[in-house]
């Protein structure tokens, strides 16, 4: 039996962050970053929401070996690397 996703889409993310979020509506400070692939429309109803600004971070992943759609891990535009060290260890890779 498959368990029920814990998010109808992208927008609802976005609604169920915004209670966590709210005291940085506004903010001088403070800064929305999203990635483009995934969360760039969740990342447009926190700004809209928020009132504060949107940028873009874009990532290059790293996908499982016979399954490249399957994310262990990413490089940043500055080549920073993160991995997922619990999927790593699903997929037996050291």
């Amino acid at each position: 039996m498959l368990s029920e996703k814990p998010y109808k889409n992208r927008i609802d993310v976005a609604r169920k962050l915004l209670p966590e979020l709210k005291k940085y509506k506004g903010e001088k400070d403070a800064i929305i970053l999203a990635i483009p692939r995934g969360t760039l429309e969740t990342g447009a109803v926190l700004r809209d929401e928020l009132n504060i600004p949107l940028d873009i971070v874009v990532t290059k992943k790293i996908g499982a070996l016979g399954n490249d759609e399957y994310a262990i891990g990413s490089v940043g535009p500055d080549g920073s690397v993160q991995i997922n060290e619990k999927v790593m260890s699903n997929f037996g890779i050291s």
